[in-house]
């Protein structure tokens, strides 16, 4: 049985052009899209169209709320698929769909499509370690210390994409990551639609 004893560091790795690690994974969660629709009395005869960001009731957006909404209930949800939240108004309520024109309303439906992006890296490891030739393997001795390559959190979102499903690898080492992208920050001040 043949072994060669080598150490596999990241600047040798580097220099000759290949690389030992072991495969990590993420799967990043976030809001794909959002969509508002507004129920108006007297229903209009035609569509009204409008821009979710600019609708206010008491100039305060009303999309605050819904995100908020989406932060305080939603924050860790792994669900892909639409998440909606409708609301009917006690009273009729003004809802300006600009600076200009405001137009009575019964009620309001927000929806958000929850996805996921899947990605995949090979980080590489350092440290000693024989090659077992006959069984192409990796061997650490007793008391070996491994370390991984550094991974900037923040690059995460640009590893290539990997297929759907989570392939389980031979490896030694596989680390899976599963992340909630944060994409919206908490506004104090929002109406409370759910009481109006």
């Amino acid at each position: 049985m043949e072994f060669k004893h080598f150490l596999f560091s990241q600047s040798d790795q580097s220099k000759n052009g290949f690389i030992v690690g072991t495969w990590w994974f993420a799967d990043l969660y976030f809001w794909d899209k959002i969509a508002v629709t507004i129920f108006q009395d007297p229903a209009p005869s035609e569509p009204v169209l409008f821009a979710a960001e600019h609708l206010k009731i008491n100039n305060k957006v009303l999309l605050d709320w819904f995100t908020n909404y989406l932060l305080e209930n939603h924050a860790e949800e792994t669900e892909e698929s639409w998440h909606e939240v409708n609301i009917l108004f006690e009273s009729k309520q003004t809802i300006f769909i600009s600076d200009e024109v405001g137009v009575e309303c019964v009620g309001i439906q927000f929806k958000a499509l929850r996805s996921r992006s899947r990605k995949g890296k090979l980080v590489g490891l350092s440290g000693d370690a024989f090659f077992d030739w006959q069984k192409k393997q990796i061997k650490f001795p007793t008391g070996a210390k491994i370390t991984t390559h550094a991974v900037e959190v923040a690059t995460i979102v640009d590893w290539p994409a990997r297929p759907d499903s989570l392939v389980i690898s031979n490896d030694f080492i596989q680390c899976t990551l599963i992340a909630h992208m944060k994409q919206f920050a908490k506004v104090d001040d929002v109406i409370p639609l759910h009481a109006i």
